[in-house]
């Protein structure tokens, strides 16, 4: 690993270990750095903060990633880079923080990989599969391997329309996903497609 790695890594680990905030961010990074980088520290915070807008930090991968594109590692002197490869921070264990508005629903404690493998009773490696984060599925041409099954259907009026529908065992996940997790979060109030009780008619009628 590249030492512009380690220290984007270092970083993260470090801008993870506490609250998600800019003050507490800019403190942890100006410890990190050392004193006289102040403004670097304030720089790279606000960038992280500007590209990642949710009240929740990303996973350490992608703040990874982040800071080094941020720019603000690639000019250190030397003097700060022998300090961050110095550091050896522990990552902080991942922890079931909801949204507030979702503390009280009762969903799933999901937080590590092992969690989602035991609740989904998947082994690990199939939940790479399903996730298809690398995309490989866009290359992959084998049907047994997809995901979807594909078809046509005539529409009324002469044009066609593509059916995607998913195989049996992505049903089943998709299923349990909808019945632990999705069924007991409130919909928002403007929502009305596919929520109980609520019509497209009354949809239209709100315009």
């Amino acid at each position: 690993m590249s030492r512009m790695r380690r220290i984007a890594r270092t970083l993260a680990i470090v801008l993870l270990a506490g609250p998600w905030t800019k003050a507490a961010m800019r403190k942890r990074a100006l410890e990190a750095f050392g004193q006289g980088f102040g403004r670097r520290a304030d720089r790279l915070v606000k960038g992280i903060l500007t590209a990642h807008r949710l009240p929740y930090p990303p996973h350490r991968d992608a703040l990874d990633q982040l800071i080094r594109r941020s720019g603000e590692i690639d000019s250190l002197p030397e003097r700060a880079i022998e300090r961050l490869l110095a550091l050896r921070p522990k990552p902080k264990p991942p922890q079931f923080k909801p949204l507030v508005r979702l503390q009280a629903v009762p969903i799933p404690a999901l937080v590590t990989t092992a969690d989602l493998a035991r609740w989904s009773e998947l082994p690990v490696d199939q939940l790479d599969w399903f996730t298809d984060e690398r995309r490989t599925l866009d290359r992959e041409r084998a049907d047994g391997l997809q995901h979807y099954a594909y078809h046509w259907r005539e529409k009324r009026s002469g044009a066609w329309r593509l059916i995607e529908a998913p195989k049996p065992r992505l049903k089943d996940v998709q299923r349990r996903i909808l019945e632990d997790i999705l069924n007991h979060l409130p919909p928002h109030g403007a929502a009305y497609g596919f929520v109980a009780g609520r019509s497209c008619a009354e949809a239209a009628a709100k315009h």
